[in-house]
């Protein structure tokens, strides 16, 4: 889920949905989340680093995989929060990225989860070059085979969802 920054009211709504993480990369930080809420707060006016969105899509990842929703907003909802949710895609949908090349794949990502139900998340967003370094740094797969292109014996993975290729640590 993406959204705005989120004022008190809202945020047991949010905990009924099951969100249990929370990605902060706005300005605000003056919702209270209850202990039960994850959440990771990369509080900035600028764009995200692309290390801010490998820990955010490492933290997206581990909660969707507990089965928890996450909840990714910025002051207004578009921008910053529409970066993070496309690396979280771009990540998630990898192969699309091989199949079309990386600023296509992430254009087609935009225009088939982000375009129809956020219309004020900009098309420009998949050209920040943070992004682009993100999707660059992913291993790129075979649908078939789960192996990285290019890769030897000691890249393949036997589960493409969590292979990390920015860690020696597997999450």
């Amino acid at each position: 889920m993406i959204g705005v920054a989120p004022f008190g009211f809202i945020v047991p709504h949010l905990v009924r949905l099951n969100v249990r993480g929370v990605v902060n990369v706005g300005e605000f930080t003056g919702a209270r989340w209850p202990t039960s809420v994850e959440v990771l707060t990369r509080t900035t006016r600028k764009m995200p680093n692309e290390e801010d969105l490998r820990d955010a899509v490492k933290f997206i990842h581990r909660q969707i995989e507990s089965g928890n929703r996450v909840y990714i907003y910025d002051k207004a909802g578009t921008d910053r929060a529409g970066l993070v949710m496309l690396a979280w895609l771009a990540h998630k949908y990898h192969y699309e990225l091989e199949r079309n090349g990386i600023e296509n794949g992430l254009a087609n990502l935009f225009r088939l989860y982000l375009a129809p139900e956020r219309r004020s998340i900009p098309s420009s967003i998949v050209k920040q070059p943070t992004l682009i370094a993100f999707a660059n740094s992913l291993p790129l797969f075979s649908e078939s085979s789960d192996t990285i292109s290019g890769g030897t014996e000691e890249t393949k993975s036997s589960n493409a969802k969590s292979y990390w290729p920015w860690s020696s640590s597997s999450n």
